[in-house]
Parts: C-alpha cells; sequence; structure tokens
C-alpha cells in the first residue's frame, strides 16, 4: 500500500472514532435537545478535522520516515567517494615523491635501489 493509501485508512479510521466517541458522549443531547441537527454537524464537522490532522501527521511522519534512510545513503557514498578521492591524492603523491628522488639519484649519478610505491 502506497502511503496516499495508508493516509486513507488513517483518515476513516480517526473519523468513525471521532464520530463514535461524539455520539456516545452526546446522545442524551441528541435525543433531547433543542436543535440536534446543529450538534451533530458540530460533532461530524470536529471528527473530520481531528481526523485530517492526524492523518497529515501520520503521513508527513511517515514521509520523513521513507526519506532518512535515502539521505543517509546519500551521506554513506559521498563520504565514500571523498575517502576514495583521498586515498587516490596520497597514492599519487607518493609516486611524484618517489619519481622526484629516483629522478635526483639518475641526475647526481647514485644508484637508485629504493622499490617503487606500489610494491611497498
Amino acid at each position: 500500500m502506497n502511503i496516499l493509501g495508508t493516509y486513507w485508512v488513517f483518515y476513516y479510521l480517526c473519523y468513525v472514532l471521532g464520530v463514535g466517541v461524539f455520539l456516545w458522549l452526546y446522545r442524551w443531547d441528541l435525543s433531547s435537545g433543542d436543535d440536534p441537527i446543529y450538534l451533530l454537524a458540530a460533532g461530524f464537522g470536529v471528527s473530520a478535522g481531528a481526523a485530517s490532522v492526524f492523518a497529515i501527521l501520520v503521513e508527513v511522519i511517515g514521509r520523513t520516515m521513507l526519506l532518512i534512510p535515502a539521505a543517509v545513503k546519500k551521506l554513506k557514498e559521498a563520504a565514500h567517494q571523498e575517502g576514495r578521492q583521498q586515498g587516490r591524492t596520497e597514492e599519487r603523491e607518493k609516486w611524484i615523491a618517489w619519481l622526484r628522488r629516483r629522478d635526483e639519484a639518475q641526475t647526481n649519478d647514485i644508484p637508485f635501489d629504493e622499490p617503487m610505491p606500489s610494491d611497498s
């Protein structure tokens, strides 16, 4: 069931519960009151409003709960990419330093037997 379907389920459940509570609380006023139609309209209106607010809250919280794992995954991927980039930069710097030392040794006719960075 999608999130919109969940919204309507919560709405109807809250509405029916609200109307039931209203009818139970005001059962004597409805049967003996002067204007029962106004009392009924107020009860149904309050129940519908309360049900809407509750269902909207459930939907917003549900959507937030669905978005949190996606945001966490995106942050993890960004951190992983940053770590890979940092590793590549460090490896590149090792190679540049090794090549510089090798070139200096060749220029000065010094034997160079340092292993390549990939071997260590």
